[in-house]
């Protein structure tokens, strides 16, 4: 089984949010933008490789657009859940990658003190 997020080209100009943003300064909110964005991206990609590994059916999970300035925490996240990461970055759209994450076989939950 495969998570896919398809279809979805990069473009230069501003992609516009399906959940507007309204904490941000742009509308008048206490939090960055740029801060905010990448928080939410992170989120979202580390919710879906929880599920994956909680589950356990799930061996690869591509997303074909990420910003390349979060490939380093992503590789963390990655990780954390038992997935290795490998991406792609195309030179005509440097800020853009494509990043695989391929199961690697940790047992879940992670080693650590037993919950009393």
């Amino acid at each position: 089984m495969m998570f896919r997020v398809e279809n979805y080209e990069p473009v230069d100009a501003h992609l516009n949010l399906l959940i507007p943003f309204v904490v941000c300064t742009s509308k008048d909110g206490p939090y960055d933008d740029e801060a905010f964005a990448a928080g939410f991206a992170c989120g979202e990609i580390h919710q879906a490789l929880n599920q994956a590994a909680c589950t356990g059916r799930v061996t690869a999970l591509r997303f074909p657009i990420v910003r390349a300035a979060l490939l380093r925490q992503l590789d963390l996240i990655a990780m954390h859940h038992g997935f290795a990461m490998s991406a792609e970055t195309d030179p005509d759209y440097p800020q853009w990658s494509q990043v695989m994450f391929t199961w690697r076989g940790a047992t879940w939950p992670p080693a650590g003190p037993a919950a009393t």
